[in-house]
């Protein structure tokens, strides 16, 4: 499944955590946006990554969940580049 996270942190050093963890498990597609295709496990995996680099009373992080039909409705404009869902193999 295709999610959106996108997230506001004040703090310096968390946001660059945050960032660091998120491109580990997709794409930026703006300063604070991130595209990840993930599955159920994956995306357990990455959400109990961020809450623990997460302060809940000061940083905000969102997920929006992007249906089959909704990711492929997406579009891009200017330099924009979106990313393709490319797979993955267990060796």
């Amino acid at each position: 499944m295709l999610w959106v996270i996108a997230y506001d942190i004040p703090c310096d050093r968390r946001r660059g955590r945050i960032a660091a963890i998120l491109q580990n498990h997709g794409a930026r597609v703006q300063y604070s946006v991130f595209e990840c295709h993930l599955t159920a496990w994956q995306s357990r995996q990455l959400e109990l990554e961020l809450l623990a680099v997460l302060e809940p009373d000061e940083d905000s992080l969102c997920w929006y969940p992007q249906c089959r039909w909704c990711a492929e409705q997406r579009e891009a404009r200017g330099t924009a580049v979106l990313t393709q869902d490319l797979g993955y193999m267990l060796l």
